[in-house]
């Protein structure tokens, strides 16, 4: 039997992973609903990296994302809590990266700050496709999000080729921005969609 300072624990740590999942949603749904197909397309882009680099690194990870039936409640809010540790990691690197950014002669539409924003919206949506599993009020609303993320595949093609281009601009041989991921396995990759919904 657990105690109570355990139980009071467990209970608020969850309630705190709903609420960050429910706040996570709403953002990058509300984004999604005015943004344009490239924007689109580059959220799935970045989402499919941080997948790649990430998720796709370790079992723990990609066992308890591809099948969170087959985990505990309880695992499955440790590796939301983990994930999103890794994410805030990201983020302090990212502005040393986005300070580097800012010395190139960048085109208009491949600015730092908006391709990190739209990192994070990548990054989140693994968070709240998880977070759907602990929360299910929010299934409706990442079913909703992939919808949405649907209509930019077409698009997908180009905007590699755009981020590739970004990836170029402030090459660094010690430093891959994307990872070790060729242009076809991130097309492919980005073809998955959450068989559990």
């Amino acid at each position: 039997m657990i105690s109570f300072t355990e139980a009071f624990d467990n209970w608020s740590r969850r309630r705190q992973v709903k609420k960050t999942n429910r706040l996570k949603t709403q953002t990058l749904l509300e984004f999604l609903n005015q943004a344009d197909i490239e924007q689109k397309a580059t959220v799935l882009a970045m989402a499919t990296v941080f997948r790649n680099r990430v998720i796709d690194h370790s079992d723990q990870l990609s066992d308890t994302l591809y099948n969170p039936a087959k985990s505990a409640d309880k695992k499955r809010r440790l590796i939301f809590e983990l994930l999103l540790a890794v994410q805030n990691k990201m983020q302090s690197e990212m502005k040393t990266v986005k300070a580097q950014l800012k010395k190139l002669p960048l085109t208009p539409d491949s600015q730092p700050q908006e391709h990190w924003e739209l990192s994070i919206l990548g990054m989140d949506l693994w968070l709240i496709t998880l977070g759907a599993t602990i929360d299910n009020k929010q299934l409706p609303n990442i079913k909703h999000i992939w919808q949405l993320l649907d209509q930019a595949m077409e698009e997908l093609p180009h905007t590699i080729q755009r981020l590739r281009s970004l990836e170029n601009a402030g090459h660094d041989p010690s430093h891959n921005m994307y990872g070790n991921i060729d242009d076809h396995t991130w097309l492919e990759k980005s073809r998955y969609r959450p068989a559990w919904f």
